[in-house]
């Protein structure tokens, strides 16, 4: 399973299935520029159709994830118990001696993403407030 695609780089999987995903998302969203009205029924069957399948694939990802789980649970050897006097004297190490983690570059790439997200919230709220106040 390590090979889907016929590609390495699990990064690279992900960004296939990604664009795979978002392609049919736009295909099924397209249809809304080419038909003008559609029966009240089978609207309400796709409903079900799309909130069946998410519950599926909800429940299916639950059962996998479950069993993957339960299987390197058992590949695992059971760690030894901690002492309790250990448990009970241990202290946090100074912060001074402590190294700085170092960050990889996607992580990195991941926090100026969020720092970014965070300052056009922040925007958009100011924007939102101001338009409230002149209204």
């Amino acid at each position: 399973m390590d090979n889907v695609f016929g590609i390495q780089s699990h990064i690279l999987q992900a960004l296939v299935a990604t664009c795979f995903t978002w392609l049919l998302t736009a295909v099924g969203a397209a249809a809304v520029f080419f038909v003008r009205q559609v029966n009240r029924r089978l609207l309400d069957g796709m409903l079900g159709f799309a909130a069946g399948g998410m519950g599926a694939a909800l429940l299916l990802s639950y059962a996998v994830g479950g069993v993957l789980y339960r299987r390197a649970l058992r590949l695992r050897p059971p760690e030894p118990p901690t002492p309790r006097e250990r448990k009970e004297n241990w202290r946090m190490p100074p912060l001074n001696l402590l190294e700085r983690p170092t960050w990889s570059r996607g992580r990195t790439l991941a926090m100026y993403a969020l720092r970014g997200y965070l300052v056009l919230a922040v925007l958009l709220l100011l924007v939102k407030t101001i338009q409230l106040g002149v209204h």
